[in-house]
């Protein structure tokens, strides 16, 4: 046993001691600060973003044959297209997203999903905007999407469920997200 002032420890609290110490020193160590990286910002809702775009979350019901989410058009964005997320890298999908046979899918930010690319303009909590989707059997389909966040989501009314052929639309929304950034100008001056 070891002793600490006058009160003596078991050999078991000096051990768990340890391991709660390592716990907090151990994710410290492998930061990219630590490694001498610069460290990059991770917003606390998912990973990091490619500026001017923001991910598309929505829930899919197929109650026939398997289909294929190919991707989108919208006023808000320059494009709308299916993304997988491989570790924290985004990786375009060019056959577009698979809806198996009688399943139930949910796509958001941790799994396949898609993306509006290169947002036109500011997209502000509460709004709604159009979104036409693409899928391979079932055609075209314009749903309503929602800007919120998931944990102010609660309180808004619900957008109504879009019927297409065999598959149930719901739940679409899209995190808020800044309008277009003007193209940086090129500057010598050296920055220290």
């Amino acid at each position: 046993m070891a002793e600490f002032g006058r009160r003596r420890l078991p050999r078991r609290s000096l051990i768990r001691v340890a391991v709660g110490a390592l716990a907090i020193v151990a994710p410290l160590a492998r930061s990219p600060r630590a490694r001498g990286e610069s460290a990059t910002p991770v917003p606390r809702w998912g990973p990091p973003e490619a500026p001017g775009s923001t991910p598309l979350s929505l829930a899919i019901r197929n109650d026939g044959p398997a289909d294929r989410l190919l991707g989108g058009d919208t006023p808000a964005a320059r494009s709308v297209r299916p993304y997988a997320l491989d570790g924290d890298e985004l990786i375009p999908l060019a056959e577009g997203i698979l809806i198996p046979a009688d399943s139930f899918v949910t796509l958001d930010q941790w799994t396949d999903h898609l993306r509006l690319d290169d947002v036109t303009r500011q997209l502000t909590q509460g709004e709604t905007f159009s979104l036409t989707l693409r899928f391979e059997r079932a055609g075209a389909a314009t749903i309503a999407v929602r800007v919120r966040r998931r944990v102010d989501a609660a309180g808004l009314p619900p957008i109504p469920s879009l019927v297409v052929g065999d598959l149930t639309i719901s739940a679409a929304g899209v995190i808020p997200a800044p309008g277009p950034h003007p193209t940086p100008v090129a500057d010598a001056t050296p920055r220290f």
